[in-house]
């Protein structure tokens, strides 16, 4: 079945399921419509899924799946921050040391845990 997506089901559709709702059986449905079982399931799938996506549950639901995909993306920069490092060339033994950029950890600090909450 061709859905479109994001758009409402067309009214054929909603007359279906309304009729459903209203304890018509779906064989009834069908042989009034001249269509298949099938396709009276599907109208009223359709419907119910346009419903749902519409509910507050599913917005909240699509909003909190941002935030705690954002709070990966935020936590994984995060360990990177504080994982900097620097190398650094002894003067007197001209030797290469490394270590924790400091500056570096506590600037990305600064802006990335603000958006960790």
């Amino acid at each position: 079945m061709a859905t479109r997506t994001g758009l409402a089901p067309a009214s054929i559709q909603q007359n279906r399921y309304l009729r459903a709702r209203m304890g018509i059986s779906i064989d009834k449905i069908a042989q009034e419509d001249g269509v298949s079982q099938r396709t009276v399931e599907q109208s009223i799938e359709r419907v119910e899924a346009f419903r749902q996506s519409k509910s507050v549950e599913f917005v909240n639901q699509a909003i909190s799946e941002i935030i705690l995909t954002s709070q990966d993306a935020t936590n994984k920069v995060l360990t990177r921050a504080l994982r900097a490092q620097i190398e650094e060339r002894d003067e007197g033994t001209g030797q290469i040391r490394k270590g924790p950029d400091f500056e570096v950890q506590e600037i990305r600090a600064l802006y990335v845990s603000p958006l960790r909450g």
